[in-house]
């Protein structure tokens, strides 16, 4: 998770004091079980830490982290409560409801956190991506795709714009960069774009802005035209970046149309038979875009590791690491990487592609988990039917486990042994879900 620091002072203030924001607060609803645990817990001497809290322009203490334990200490008619009074801009207020909960023993989903992103950049106007990333604690790769279609969005509605101020009020360049928030090349760039798109549909006596499949003269017929037409954006990079005299590394361009092939969903085969490469180096390309899957909420680190393990040339997984960075779009998504080297594995068993695997399944058992009704985003089932000491008991294992995990990945610990621990750790607490999940049932 990346560094990020705020300034806190501890004080200590009255309960109803407090005023709750449920238009920043990032969970779908208050858990009153949750609160009667923690009152529980209280009654019983546990200590808990400060809840956090900001001031706004009126001096009133909004609480950005504690709801629960809030909740618990009003139950229990208790009149003061120890607080840290943050020292944070208010457009910032709501992705630090994220970031304080996002460690939480009952952490967020994943929509409630891509929920949280979209309202900070519609309603809090924040567009800085590494900004979000760094308060939210998660990788930029990621925020890129949660606002992707927000971008699209508003790159529609304010070219639009431009060319409405253009045909209609004769604006210059200038002014309507100046009235849309965009430089004067891109503006001129993006206008010159949208004319020759016009243009083109003029001309073929089309009305939509749907790109016209390629005809390709191939000695095979219509099947063999079909496979080429499933490349057209990697047909598209290659012609744009030759205009600019890229130079291409040796198997760059194979690489692209491999992860074009991936993402229409062509079979390895196809794919292979198209780059004129062996099917095991085009296996070999998607497990390495799966791997920098894996590892994409830590730093990139050094590239030699990736080759190592999966016996690929460091070359080109520099090349792919840096599509992942900086062109994410030409890539396929995760889930459909996933999918498609289930299909399209090799006859042979690889212990290290195995592993691989078993870690997006990992992974994948704990993003389905969020769709589920009374499941929590970590994949930990919250069993509203059990006693509140039964379900403490469950949770206090999930949280030994997963501070044991941040210690070794705090501390950088990358022995053999260490490693092997993560992998058991990880299996155990997927058994662990699958008995909770049992207990549910019959409880």
């Amino acid at each position: 998770m990346a560094k990020f620091e705020i300034t806190a002072k501890e004080k200590t203030l009255e309960v109803n004091e407090i005023f709750k924001d449920y238009s920043i607060y990032p969970r779908e609803s208050v858990d009153e079980n949750r609160i009667d645990f923690f009152r529980d817990l209280m009654e019983e001497g546990a200590l808990f830490p400060p809840i956090k809290i900001v001031m706004d322009n009126s001096g009133r203490y909004v609480l950005l982290d504690g709801f629960h334990r809030h909740g618990a200490y009003q139950k229990l008619g208790r009149r003061q409560i120890l607080c840290d009074l943050l020292d944070a801009e208010p457009g910032t207020w709501r992705l630090l409801t994220v970031r304080f909960n996002f460690d939480s023993s009952q952490p967020l989903k994943s929509g409630e956190i891509k929920k949280a992103i979209h309202d900070t950049w519609c309603k809090d106007n924040i567009r800085d991506k590494q900004q979000i990333a760094d308060m939210v604690g998660c990788s930029v790769q990621w925020v890129r795709r949660v606002v992707k279609d927000l971008e699209q969005d508003e790159k529609g509605e304010k070219l639009a714009l431009a060319r409405k101020l253009k045909e209609e009020e004769n604006a210059s360049i200038r002014d309507i960069a100046d009235r849309i928030g965009w430089t004067k090349s891109k503006t001129h760039r993006l206008l010159s774009e949208s004319q020759k798109s016009d243009d083109v549909q003029e001309r073929s006596g089309t009305g939509t802005d749907q790109p016209k499949a390629i005809n390709v003269s191939t000695s095979n017929g219509g099947e063999q035209q079909k496979n080429e037409q499933n490349f057209q954006q990697t047909e598209r990079i290659i012609v744009n970046f030759d205009g600019f005299d890229h130079p291409w590394e040796p198997e760059q361009k194979e690489a692209l149309y491999a992860f074009d092939g991936i993402k229409n969903g062509l079979s390895v085969e196809t794919i292979s038979k198209h780059i004129d490469k062996n099917p095991a180096w085009a296996r070999n390309t998607a497990h390495i875009l799966l791997y920098i899957f894996q590892n994409a909420e830590n730093p990139a680190g050094d590239l030699s590791e990736i080759s190592e393990t999966l016996s690929v040339g460091v070359e080109r997984i520099r090349f792919i690491h840096w599509l992942f960075t900086h062109w994410p779009n030409i890539l396929p998504e995760r889930r459909s990487l996933f999918q498609w080297i289930l299909k399209n594995q090799s006859q042979y068993h690889d212990e290290r592609i195995n592993k691989l695997i078993r870690f997006e399944h990992l992974y994948w058992h704990q993003t389905n988990n969020d769709k589920e009704e009374g499941i929590d985003g970590g994949g930990n089932y919250l069993l509203k039917e059990l006693p509140a000491e039964k379900l403490g008991q469950l949770s206090q294992t999930t949280l030994y486990f997963e501070d044991l995990k941040k210690y070794i990945r705090n501390y950088k610990i990358e022995t053999a042994l260490a490693k092997d621990l993560l992998e058991r750790l990880n299996l155990i607490m997927i058994s662990q879900n699958r008995i909770q999940d049992h207990l549910r049932n019959f409880v």
